[in-house]
């Protein structure tokens, strides 16, 4: 009986020996870089994913964003030299030199924005099994923002813009003449409730209706009424060079 029960007691010691075991070693597979499970998909190409990924970015402002930040990222690998930027290489190290890279060349509030993208990028690339985070290398970066203080138009210069207008003599040609079509975008946006300019730019004949204008945004996909004015019917007809009676 005694034999019995030290057997069963070295076997209960063994078991949780080797569970402790077990453990042990899966504590140290999370931290090291030799990570059997994922070192070999994490040899692909950031950069290269990153590009791909691109692809499948159906909003059109979101797209162009990202692809700026695409840019921003392939230019911190000229600058450091490298032929190209792995999964395997981005550490603590890393993010915090192209963080500083970043606001050498832009704002900070700008550079936080290019970092968002880029975190935003690795993000998905966990989901898809690309990217084993170790740990989030970009939550303590603290990158203050910045505030500056931006000249907005007086009710002056809005006067100015609207008693502006075309002069048409070759002669004539002045500074003025030459900013005459971003004079009338910007007066048309400003007349249409701030209408971006990529919708701006999209506006056709078709899209001026009997008493209003009516476009589908390009950011939302959402139809947009905007009802005519003295002031828009006025610009419309300086744009169009058409008589006002």
């Amino acid at each position: 009986m005694k034999i019995l029960k030290r057997t069963l007691i070295t076997l209960c010691a063994l078991i949780i020996f080797a569970l402790l075991a077990l453990f042990i070693n899966e504590k140290i597979n999370d931290f090291s870089i030799f990570d059997t499970k994922t070192t070999k998909k994490n040899t692909k190409s950031f950069i290269t994913y990153f590009r791909d990924h691109l692809e499948l970015i159906a909003n059109p402002s979101t797209k162009k964003s990202y692809s700026v930040g695409l840019k921003k990222l392939e230019a911190f690998k000229e600058f450091k030299k490298y032929n190209d930027i792995l999964f395997t290489q981005i550490d603590n190290t890393f993010v915090i030199e192209l963080k500083n890279y970043f606001l050498t060349q832009v704002s900070a509030n700008t550079a936080k924005q290019y970092l968002i993208i880029i975190k935003t990028i690795l993000n998905t690339s966990k989901i898809d099994g690309m990217y084993n985070e170790k740990y989030n290398y970009f939550s303590k970066l603290n990158i203050a923002s910045t505030y500056s203080n931006k000249k907005v138009l007086s009710e002056n210069d809005i006067k100015l813009l609207l008693e502006m207008t075309e002069l048409t003599s070759e002669s004539d040609f002045t500074e003025k003449n030459k900013h005459y079509g971003t004079r009338n975008m910007l007066l048309f946006s400003m007349l249409c409730s701030g209408l971006r300019v990529s919708d701006l730019i999209l506006i056709r004949n078709k899209d001026l209706k009997n008493d209003h204008i009516e476009i589908i945004t390009k950011k939302t996909s959402l139809s947009m009424r905007i009802p005519y004015n003295d002031k828009l019917i006025g610009l419309l007809l300086d744009i169009y060079q058409l008589p006002d009676y």
